[in-house]
């Protein structure tokens, strides 16, 4: 009877738990994320005038994830009491079984007190198990989250049926440089500020554009949305055709280098950060991609060369380094599709007259969009644009 309680009392925590640990799962990122944008994003928010919105918004976030916790823990608690009503009931039960083998003279009074008292020891190895299936479900979805971001990337090649493959199809068939269409596209954000401004830009195949305009005027937004990261308020964005919305995520980011304007770098060592661009990169297609971005010298003068240490976050580097390293990453991918956000941040004139060289010759295969400042802050490219007030306009 105890052992059909507590399998019955495992399995309904289990089944019952799975659709809301993985709500409790996305409520809690979906709080770290935001109350982690509010913070590093506190000047932007403040110049936009929607400090006040996005405070809400992490306030919702906070209120959704406690609802979602208070919902776990009652069910804890149903659970438990449910399994440990049963295990008292049975102590009852065996207790009176225990007084009827004691009167007929079946068994002693010794080994009577003692069986409803095994019964009751009991409860403490079964009363958690009501918890142990509700925890089980939520390691289970913590884990099924993760595997969205470090799992492998599908074959780009192989087509799954879905059609998700078109990118890899098109850009065979036009040399491996596909053609980017924005069209009409608006983005709105925080308290209704208009970042971006019915823009339209027609990209060619194998053209790299430059994209200039001063901070804050939506340099990024348009890098996150060409990267599939944000999606449009209206409008759409097209690669050789397709809606960007269309492509399965990892064969669209197999086919596209983007170098956020924030460097990220990883606590670990110099092949650690750059073998995150390709995992299987041998230690001479390393040095290849440091010796482009000027900074071979430098981790080749370090005591442990690649494998130094670089610290968290990149802290051991410099600005200018970090920045570097995660170009590096860049040039050790072979995309169709080139999104660079400011990528000369940080390098003083000779590096990166160097450096731009290097870039320049390595987009000449590729379809590129390249952010900056202004036409000094990148590479050379064939057409540059201003971005002013939302839109674009022939500047240079």
């Amino acid at each position: 009877m105890l052992t059909l309680m507590a399998g019955a009392a495992l399995g309904i925590a289990w089944h019952t738990g799975q659709q809301l640990t993985r709500e409790v799962a996305a409520s809690s990122a979906t709080l770290r994320a935001s109350a982690m944008d509010h913070i590093t994003g506190l000047s932007e928010l403040t110049a936009f005038g929607s400090l006040d919105y996005h405070r809400q918004a992490v306030t919702e976030a906070d209120e959704n994830a406690r609802l979602r916790d208070e919902r776990i823990a009652k069910r804890m608690a149903y659970g438990e009491a449910i399994l440990n009503s049963g295990v008292h009931c049975t102590a009852v039960l065996v207790l009176l079984a225990a007084l009827h083998l004691f009167q007929t003279g079946q068994t002693s009074g010794p080994v009577a007190v003692m069986m409803p008292l095994a019964v009751l020891a009991l409860l403490e190895p079964l009363g958690v198990l009501p918890a142990a299936g509700l925890q089980l479900a939520r390691a289970r979805a913590s884990a099924q989250r993760l595997s969205i971001g470090t799992g492998t990337i599908n074959d780009p090649g192989k087509n799954n049926g879905t059609g998700t493959n078109h990118l890899r199809r098109r850009t065979e068939g036009l040399g491996g440089m596909p053609s980017v269409n924005i069209d009409a596209v608006s983005l709105v954000r925080g308290a209704g500020a208009r970042v971006i401004d019915n823009l339209s830009v027609n990209i060619a195949a194998g053209e790299t554009v430059g994209i200039s305009g001063i901070s804050g005027c939506g340099k990024s937004s348009i890098a996150a949305m060409l990267a599939g990261q944000i999606k449009a308020d209206s409008g759409m964005i097209t690669i050789d055709g397709t809606s960007i919305d269309a492509f399965d995520p990892d064969t669209l980011y197999a086919d596209i280098a983007y170098l956020t304007q924030q460097t990220d770098l990883f606590s670990g060592s110099f092949a650690g950060n750059l073998r995150i661009a390709d995992r299987q990169a041998d230690e001479p297609a390393m040095w290849t991609a440091l010796a482009r971005v000027q900074l071979d010298a430098f981790v080749a003068s370090t005591e442990q060369g690649l494998h130094t240490w670089v610290g968290e976050s990149g802290m051991e580097l410099s600005a200018g380094q970090a920045r570097r390293l995660a170009l590096a990453r860049v040039f050790m991918r072979n995309p169709q599709l080139v999104i660079l956000d400011e990528p000369l941040t940080g390098l003083d004139d000779e590096t990166a007259t160097a450096v731009s060289a290097n870039l320049t010759e390595w987009l000449s295969a590729r379809t590129g969009i390249v952010l900056g400042h202004g036409p000094e802050s990148m590479p050379a490219v064939d057409r540059q644009l201003l971005l002013r007030a939302g839109a674009v306009s022939d500047a240079y």
